[in-house]
């Protein structure tokens, strides 16, 4: 589902929640209503008459209003990240989510974080130069920001002309869904926020206390960190993955975890490994060349997977070695490139967002 199309569909609604004809074929039996929400985009500048909108979706059982308030889904991740509500594939995945987590006859909402997604405006930096072939080069953490941030300066230039980057906040987008429940006419929702969308929970409870009867969140964002943060949580999670693997016979017989990772790190900065894989685009083969840098993103990203997790011991192990062409490498592969090669990545409000909100 492109961008476009979904301005096609719900152009026409006006400020606040109206439903709208789906963007994709729902499949048979599936209960969904699809819904536009257009908000202001700056609501506390009322000279600023530009508005953000939202593509909603609401997945139900046979019996609704069964007495449960529904849950909502805070956006993807990121921040940026895409829920991933454009193909009727990706909704069927919600779908038996909603059943397995809520029950048959439970209530799902999800809607895009503003700018990301297929939310307009669309805060998404498409490339001149294709990332693929970025990848390819084994270029040095120097040279990769050089290039990226020409990309970025220019987006944000072409942007700007457009929409205000300033009021895409996390606040903005908390106040997206706050308005989104009143306007749903919904006393109460359960908020359920991953990795970002966390964050997001976090702002929404401060601003709508009164409209969550409960929240869940996993990978949680903390609103409000040390600046070390993220690079701490990455190594308790490590160390306990490593006193885990110890305990483990079968696993300790893999080496030291983070032993094993050092290794391999020293060894890709001295000659970064390439590496065959399938861009997920497209099916087409292409190399990546694992540098130290990216070995890093390969490994954090690939964190959020329990499966992944139990996978890491033997994967560091054989990086240890130089042995880059393995199921491990080939399942790690996967998930990284699904995320750098994401095309629905909204760039321009990642950095908007970090670059205003991170502590320094």
């Amino acid at each position: 589902m492109s961008v476009a199309a979904w301005a096609q569909v719900e152009s026409e609604s006006e400020l606040g929640y109206s439903p709208v004809k789906c963007w994709f074929n729902p499949p048979a039996g599936m209960r969904v209503e699809c819904g536009a929400l257009r908000a202001r985009e700056d609501r506390e500048n009322p000279d600023n008459k530009r508005t953000a909108q939202i593509p909603v979706l609401r997945l139900f059982g046979p019996v609704r209003n069964n007495g449960n308030p529904p849950a909502v889904i805070l956006g993807g991740g990121g921040p940026g990240g895409q829920v991933f509500i454009g193909r009727a594939q990706e909704v069927a995945f919600w779908d038996r989510f909603r059943r397995d987590v809520l029950g048959e006859n439970g209530e799902l909402i999800l809607a895009e974080q503003r700018g990301a997604g297929l939310a307009l405006p669309s805060l998404i930096c498409p490339t001149e130069t294709d990332p693929a072939e970025l990848l390819a080069q084994p270029l040095s953490l120097k040279e990769e920001a050089r290039v990226l941030r020409e990309e970025m300066t220019s987006c944000a230039e072409r942007l700007s002309a457009e929409t205000d980057l300033l009021a895409h906040t996390t606040a903005a987008s908390a106040d997206d869904f706050a308005e989104l429940r009143r306007a749903l006419g919904l006393k109460k929702w359960d908020l359920m926020g991953f990795s970002y969308g966390s964050r997001i929970a976090f702002e929404l409870l401060a601003r709508d206390p009164d409209g969550a009867r409960a929240a869940v969140m996993d990978a949680v964002v903390p609103p409000r960190r040390d600046p070390k943060w993220e690079s701490q949580s990455i190594s308790r999670i490590l160390d306990s993955l490593a006193a885990e693997c110890a305990a483990d016979s079968h696993c300790a017989d893999r080496g030291d975890l983070r032993v094993n990772l050092d290794a391999a790190a020293a060894r890709l900065e001295k000659a970064p490994a390439m590496m065959r894989a399938r861009d997920p685009r497209d099916g087409k083969e292409i190399t990546v060349a694992m540098s130290r840098r990216r070995f890093a993103d390969f490994i954090f990203l690939n964190l959020y997977e329990e499966q992944s997790a139990a996978r890491l011991p033997k994967l560091a192990a054989q990086f240890a070695r130089g042995e880059v062409e393995s199921d491990e490498a080939a399942f790690f592969m996967r998930s990284y490139l699904e995320f750098v090669l994401d095309e629905g990545f909204a760039d321009a409000l990642y950095l908007s967002i970090v670059c205003r909100e991170s502590p320094r």
